[in-house]
């Protein structure tokens, strides 16, 4: 899948990041919010953890909230308010050149973004 963040380099976290972020922008998701922020790591902690097919939140928001020194209610109501208020146009004009799948409501959750983003990481990676 080609992208247009180069995320096969070496300092990949940081390309990782800025490719997370930026695919979550494009998904309609505020930069002014800090549930984009938590979405962004806990994606990279799915990554750190080699984590791609069963992606268990609960136990990421967890290790999140730890990393973060915060509750993992609060991420999970930071996200979930960054998902209600999203920008459904942005995300149905960007969601198939970035994640190579026709845009369809059903993918605009947590998990599934979560899961589509690591596979057009790992996809890369082959």
């Amino acid at each position: 899948m080609k992208t247009e963040y180069d995320i096969t380099t070496k300092d990949k976290e940081m390309s990782y990041t800025a490719f997370i972020l930026a695919s979550l922008i494009k998904l309609g998701l505020s930069p002014s919010n800090k549930g984009t922020y938590y979405l962004r790591d806990l994606i990279l902690l799915a990554l750190q953890n080699n984590v791609s097919d069963d992606i268990h939140l609960k136990e990421l928001r967890e290790k999140l909230a730890k990393l973060k020194g915060i509750s993992a209610k609060t991420i999970k109501s930071n996200i979930d308010y960054a998902f209600q208020y999203k920008n459904t146009e942005k995300a149905e004009k960007n969601f198939e050149t970035l994640l190579g799948i026709e845009y369809d409501s059903y993918f605009i959750t947590v998990k599934t973004v979560m899961a589509l983003i690591l596979n057009a990481i790992t996809m890369t990676q082959k």
